[in-house]
């Protein structure tokens, strides 16, 4: 039997990854900019759940959650004002990404839109603080994935151009150089794909300019790779790597692959620099078109990751 998949996409993450604004807005499902429901124009606060590097103005207020069925195909649909696709101006890559919790998960891990435009307190008792009866912040991550963040050291081989950065962890990066906080998003994650670390979220689909990438996107998916970091007992330490984890007498632990198929590899739809409109075509938003997996009433989020 078809169960009903209700998934409450309630955000679309969007982060550009060189230096250009992001600019990037997911249309459907209704990605919010970090909105809830305030009645003005502006967004209320832009580090509320995550880093959209977008126009205040942008993205959808609180709605019913949407709901889909199972094995069901949806159109995930965006704009992008900086171009994609085959475009000699530009090299583009998009990630599409999702998270999801039992709709009957603990606090700390249920996905939810919150009550509140206030960015969640960092700290354990965020995740289940309540006003009114509902749990007061929204969350994506888990304050543990935050918490891992906040400890392990950045990738120092990373290229950060003349910026100065505030400290030596994977909060602080090109673009997030005083580790600014979003909700409980690690700064280092939006930034680069694939990651090289756990992560929660689960890889859809990359749409890129050559198909030339698509061998290692696949390959180095959380989905189908595990992932090591370094623990003192079972808890993330601060060495990146097995050497200077074996130096500080730790361990260096495996974290299997989260077993979900290795993502879809496409060469990204056309769309023209400087034109926050439809695609190539001037028609139709640009798209891609998603199986739904198989699961039974779980919120939802959808994360569109535009890296130009």
């Amino acid at each position: 039997n078809k169960h009903e998949l209700k998934m409450k996409f309630i955000v679309a993450l969007l982060a550009f990854l060189t230096l250009v604004n992001a600019d990037c807005y997911m249309q459907n499902p209704r990605g919010t900019n970090d909105r809830l429901n305030e009645a003005n124009t502006d967004r209320n606060n832009a580090n509320r759940m995550f880093d959209s590097q977008n126009n205040a103005k942008g993205g959808f207020c609180y709605g019913p959650a949407m709901g889909f069925y199972e094995g069901s195909l949806l159109s995930i649909e965006w704009t992008v004002q900086h171009g994609c696709g085959i475009n000699a101006k530009l090299v583009c890559n998009i990630v599409l990404q999702y998270i999801c919790s039992n709709s009957d998960a603990d606090p700390t891990t249920l996905v939810r839109d919150g009550s509140t435009t206030n960015t969640i307190t960092n700290d354990a008792t965020g995740a289940t603080a309540t006003t009114n009866g509902q749990l007061t912040y929204g969350l994506h991550e888990p304050y543990s994935y935050y918490q891992a963040c906040s400890t392990r050291l950045r990738n120092k081989g990373l290229w950060i151009n003349d910026r100065n950065l505030g400290g030596n962890t994977a909060q602080y990066t090109r673009q997030n150089n005083n580790a600014n906080r979003f909700g409980y998003e690690c700064p280092e994650e939006r930034d680069y794909f694939p990651y090289w670390a756990p992560t929660p979220w689960v890889d859809i689909a990359v749409l890129v300019p050559t198909l030339d990438y698509c061998p290692f996107y696949q390959a180095e998916s959380f989905n189908v790779k595990s992932k090591f970091i370094c623990t003192n007992n079972g808890v993330q330490a601060a060495p990146n790597n097995q050497a200077d984890c074996a130096t500080a007498s730790l361990t260096w632990t495996e974290v299997p692959a989260n077993g979900h198929p290795a993502p879809d590899c496409v060469v990204a739809p056309l769309s023209r620099d400087n034109h926050l409109g439809n695609g190539g075509d001037g028609l139709h938003n640009n798209m891609y078109n998603w199986t739904l997996p198989f699961a039974k009433d779980l919120p939802c989020i959808a994360n569109d990751n535009c890296n130009c």
